[in-house]
Order: C-alpha cells, then sequence, then structure tokens
C-alpha cells in the first residue's frame, strides 16, 4: 500500500516562482516515489478482517477485558475494509450516513467526535510452525494503546504519532492454534495549533472552508478547521510478521548513475537483521536482484549476531562488483518513458534454512535538485528550484 501524502504541504512547499507545470510535476512525482518500493515479506499476513469499532464512551471495559476472547462484541459495529478512520466506519454503518451529500457532514455529525476514545478489535490465529511473531502498525492517528490477549503490549505514551511504524514482539503472548484477540484503543488528536498546544497529526488544519468548519473563540474566527473524529483511526495496515530467530527487515536499494552517462548503475543494497532469540546466531544473508530479459544478480555475506542484537547489513559494489549494471532500464516518470522495475529478494539461511525473507520492487534512477537564474523574486534568492530525473530536466526536456 502507497503511503499517504499530505499534498496541501506538498504545494506549500514550492516558492511563489514555481511554474504551475513545475509544482504539479513535482507534486505527481512524490506521489509516484512514496508507492514505488514497498516491501512484502512471505511471513507476513495482514489483519484485514474482522474488525469491529466502538467507542470507549459504550464500551467502558478496561482492555484487559476487551481483549478476552469471551467479551461480548456482537454489538459493535462492523468494519467493512481495513485501514479505516472512525468516520468512514460510522458513515458505513449508517451512523452518519452521506456525508459527501450537501452540508450532511456538518450538520449531522457531533463537532466534538474527537473528544472520545475508539475501540478497534479483531481476532486471529497464528501458526505453531514459527518460532517469533511480531505484530507491525504501519500507521496510526494519533495514539493508542494495544491490547493481546488480556495483556497492554504498549500504552499512548509509546504508540504516538500518525506515520510512525511500530513493530511489537508478542512471540510468547500469542496461542498458536487459538483464537488470539487484539484490541486498539485510539486516542484521536487533542490539541489545536495556535490554541492549546501541537500535535505531531495531520487533521486537515486548513484544507477545509472556514465557513462550516471554522474554529471560534468567541466571536472570532481563529481560522483552524477539522473534520470530526480529527481523522483518528487505523491509517495504514496491521500485519502479522511471523519467523524463524532472525527477521529480514526494512530492505532499500540506493541507485547512482555516473551522469550524464546512465551506464553502470551503482547499487547498494540494505537492509535490516533482527535476532529475536536470546541466544547469538550465525548465517548467511542470501540476496537476488532480478527482472525479465536481464541477467539476475546473486551476492551473499556471512552474518552474526549477538542475542537480541538488531542491526543493518550492506552490500556495495565495492564489496559485490556485480552490482554495477551495465546498460540497466531505467525508471521513468509517467509520460516520460516505462516505469522500469527491478525485483530484489533477500533471505537470511541458518544452516540452509530460511529464517524470513523479504522482497521488493525498485527502480534505477538518480534525481538531483538544481536552482535556476530565475530572479524576478529579489526577496527569494537563488533561483527557482527544479529537479532533473536521469540527467533530464523536469520542465524543458
Amino acid at each position: 500500500m502507497c503511503k499517504l501524502l499530505n499534498l496541501d504541504r506538498v504545494w506549500r512547499i514550492a516558492s511563489p516562482r514555481f511554474s504551475g507545470q513545475r509544482v504539479i510535476f513535482l507534486t505527481v512525482l512524490f506521489v509516484a516515489l512514496q508507492c514505488l518500493a514497498q516491501p512484502v515479506s512471505p511471513g507476513t499476513e495482514e489483519l484485514k478482517t474482522g474488525w469491529k469499532l466502538a467507542s470507549s464512551w459504550s464500551a467502558v471495559e478496561e482492555g484487559s477485558v476487551i481483549s478476552q476472547p469471551s467479551y461480548d462484541a456482537s454489538k459493535w459495529y462492523s468494519i467493512a475494509t481495513m485501514p479505516a478512520t472512525v468516520l468512514q466506519i460510522l458513515q458505513e454503518n449508517n451512523v452518519y450516513p452521506n456525508l459527501y451529500f450537501g452540508k450532511n457532514l456538518t450538520e449531522t455529525v457531533p463537532r466534538d467526535l474527537f473528544r472520545q476514545d475508539w475501540w478497534y478489535r479483531t481476532s486471529f490465529r497464528v501458526s505453531p510452525a514459527q518460532k517469533l511473531h511480531w505484530l507491525v502498525f504501519k500507521g496510526i492517528n494519533y495514539r493508542a494503546e494495544i491490547w493481546l490477549n488480556g495483556e497492554r503490549l504498549a500504552n499512548s505514551r509509546q504508540i504516538v504519532g500518525m506515520y510512525d511504524e511500530y513493530e511489537l514482539n508478542v512471540t510468547g503472548k500469542v496461542k498458536a492454534g487459538e483464537e488470539n484477540i487484539l484490541a486498539v484503543k485510539v486516542t484521536p488528536e487533542q490539541a489545536f495549533q495556535d490554541l492549546d498546544g501541537v500535535e505531531l497529526a495531520d487533521a486537515w488544519f486548513d484544507w477545509i472552508n472556514v465557513k462550516y468548519f471554522g474554529f471560534k473563540v468567541g466571536d472570532q474566527d481563529v481560522g483552524i478547521t477539522y473534520v470530526p473524529d480529527r481523522n483518528a483511526g487505523v491509517w495504514k495496515p496491521v500485519y502479522l510478521h511471523s519467523t524463524d530467530v532472525v527477521e529480514v527487515k526494512n530492505p532499500y536499494v540506493k541507485t547512482d548513475l555516473p551522469l550524464p552517462a546512465t551506464s553502470p548503475a551503482a547499487l547498494t543494497v540494505y537492509c535490516d537483521l533482527k535476532n529475536g532469540s536470546d541466544a547469538p546466531v550465525s548465517g548467511v544473508l542470501v540476496g537476488e536482484i532480478s527482472r525479465p530479459g536481464k541477467p539476475t544478480i546473486h551476492f551473499q555475506q556471512g552474518v552474526q549476531l549477538a542475542a537480541k542484537e538488531e542491526r543493518e547489513a550492506q552490500f556495495s559494489p565495492e564489496s559485490a562488483h556485480q552490482l554495477m549494471v551495465d546498460q540497466p532500464d531505467l525508471w521513468w516518470p509517467y509520460q516520460w518513458g516505462k516505469p522500469n522495475l527491478y525485483q530484489l529478494k533477500l533471505e537470511f539461511k541458518i544452516v540452509g534454512t530460511v529464517s524470513d525473507s523479504a522482497n521488493i520492487q525498485f527502480g534505477i534512477r538518480k534525481i538531483t535538485q538544481h536552482r535556476d537564474t530565475d530572479n524576478q523574486f529579489p526577496d527569494l534568492p537563488g533561483g527557482s528550484f527544479y529537479l532533473k530525473i536521469n540527467g533530464i530536466d523536469t520542465v524543458n526536456r
């Protein structure tokens, strides 16, 4: 899934001297790059079904009770698809229907909806074949408590922020072959910028019409706008990741080109390795880069990890000369050419057995930033900012 992107902030980054063509191009480019390389692991299951929602004003029990199989959540709202925000779920359950019609959003939804906490709840099963299990939360807005089988895994001081990712080791806390209950208590953003503090969420502070969503202090319109739930909820997928003793995380490929030439391309491969066991581990990290019609690139290195150790592993052209790629198929933006992609596969093997693996797609390209000689805005010296893709100007190509 692509990361959500605040396009309003992208527009505001642009200086007044930007042409509309450049700003639109940058917006599209940033979205494309966010969506380019998303990790996929064979040992990962997305928890996207069976979720339900309830307000903490109606579900008043503690998390230790709500996260038990015996708890009755039959009257909670069903969640059709995950991830989903609070207001989206309430609309789908006809609590506040047709919110995109007329003034329904302003006239039917209580403006203090964000003053409530909201429970998300689901169940899942784990395979006894794997030794370690991790719950991965890609993004919750804004704070959350995480409960599993009656035990609190993290509190709202630990789980805070909108685009932060959290990984919780639930080995020993999950029950193999049985129903496991996950409950997430979400607290919406509470503070109002310029009034009573700042919370680093994205509640559409200045996106929507202040005439209908304006926040007033007395009779004064202070220009603060927000939707009633303040975009609270589970914004990004929730995963159960199961591995042997070593986990392969965050695969990434850095690409470089000897501009103005575009060959050979220099590739540097990174990942994080995490030993979740209480004993040291020795193994081999094996890599493969492939693309139809191109020779497959193979590389590997031996790795030793101390108990509970997590560290970065790297392959560079200096250590693996095969990562210098002649005549690569380049990635190009829309309408410039094909967005050619390569496939990276990484496996960590212990005595020949795969402990964990990770796969991503990536494009070979180089993006450089420049300033032109436009001086029509003397208060903003330095010329207009623009990008080149693979040595080609984003506007005058």
